[in-house]
């Protein structure tokens, strides 16, 4: 089998993994919250400390993945993955649940942080990256309608315990596999890169506005699609009275979104420029804030109020995540491990930290969602036409 061939299979399925640990978890929110007698902020906060470890684990797997070889980097953190996963189900009170969680964020943080490299290795960064994340962003997006799913029937007829059970055994063939299937992309081992060496790409990356930019992107869109996943269950559980395998069900919604917004964006890779579609993404998000305010006024307690402005959203979303890292590998001299660690960094460990702060100032209304996807989609959308108006004026 071809060494590209393999490494898309293994690109989707560690892709539809991580993705599978987020979208699996939520329909067991409720029900965690009520085990552990805990609240709501705090059960929610379990997503938080997930993507704080997801963003700083590439750090350190970066320059090792340079040195070694992007294969043992990515097959240690599945491992990671794994213990922390048992961790987790055997999980006694919240705390210790919370630390289960960062602990698997810091093994499947594997992804961003060496997977995309390989993606980038094989690809030459630029164009071709975003294609090639594209194609199989288009697979591994079945995930956010069949984990919901999965998700909340194991959650109604066993509990959350054996939900987070089905994460351990995904795991295990997601491990298994990689042994069998995943290629080393490294053509040339730098044997010269070190933890200094890296430090100092990373200082570069921070002090390099145009960079920034790209990330910050991703943070901003991420941020408002964690705050969706954490608030929806408790709005469909609690205020609609759905059961876990009704609320699964909606991902159908978002996953005809997710797709969809694939399939355009591919297409308009080939004849627009990647600011061109930031900028289009940009303002779906803000219409979806739009389309939420309105239906959180009219009508504050019906599926449609969140489902539906999140289908527009979310067609945003994927324009901006893939496009806005594939910009990211064309515009430095910097190892493209180091770009992936701050890029991951900036993504997800700063999503993480601004989820935990929107869920402390309680984020328990459609209307604070609404007013969230507002101000991402406002801020992508100006900040991307400021900087191409900034390109054409240079």
């Amino acid at each position: 089998m071809q060494i590209k061939i393999r490494f898309f299979i293994m690109l989707t399925l560690l892709m539809a993994m991580s993705c599978y640990i987020v979208e699996s978890y939520g329909p067991s929110l409720p029900a965690i919250t009520r085990s552990f007698h805990t609240s709501m902020s705090l059960a929610s906060n379990s997503v938080s400390v997930y993507f704080i470890g997801f963003g700083l684990a590439p750090l350190l797997y970066a320059p090792f993945s340079d040195t070694h070889g992007r294969r043992p980097v990515v097959i240690f953190g599945i491992w990671l993955a794994l213990a922390s996963s048992i961790f987790a189900v055997s999980a006694q009170s919240i705390t210790m649940l919370l630390i289960a969680r960062f602990l698997q964020g810091l093994g499947m943080g594997v992804v961003p942080g060496v997977v995309r490299c390989m993606a980038s290795d094989l690809s030459e960064g630029g164009r071709n990256l975003g294609r090639l994340m594209h194609k199989s962003a288009i697979l591994f997006n079945l995930m956010p309608a069949l984990a919901p799913i999965i998700g909340g029937y194991i959650q109604y007829r066993l509990g959350w315990r054996f939900n987070l059970g089905s994460v351990v055994i995904l795991t295990l063939i997601t491990l298994a596999l990689t042994h069998l299937l995943l290629p080393e992309t490294l053509t040339t081992k730098n044997n010269c890169s070190t933890l200094r060496a890296a430090l100092a790409d990373y200082k570069q990356l921070l002090c390099l506005p145009k960079f920034l930019i790209l990330p910050c992107f991703s943070l901003a869109t991420f941020s408002g699609v964690l705050c969706y996943l954490t608030y929806s269950p408790y709005f469909y559980q609690t205020v609609l009275h759905l059961n876990a395998l009704e609320n699964g069900l909606i991902g159908i919604v978002t996953t005809a979104a997710v797709i969809g917004g694939h399939y355009m964006n591919a297409r308009l890779l080939k004849r627009s420029s990647l600011m061109s579609l930031l900028i289009v993404s940009g303002f779906y998000q803000f219409v979806a804030g739009l389309i939420m305010l309105l239906l959180s006024e009219y009508v504050p307690h019906h599926i449609i109020t969140l489902a539906i402005p999140f289908f527009v959203f979310i067609i945003g979303d994927t324009g901006i995540r893939t496009n806005a890292f594939s910009h990211s590998m064309g515009i430095s001299h910097i190892t493209r491990s180091s770009i992936s660690a701050i890029y991951s960094l900036i993504q997800f460990s700063g999503t993480g930290l601004l989820l935990a702060l929107l869920l402390h100032i309680h984020l328990r209304n459609p209307f604070t969602l609404a007013i969230i996807f507002c101000c991402v989609g406002g801020f992508t959308f100006f900040v991307s036409m400021i900087t191409q108006r900034g390109k054409h004026t240079s």
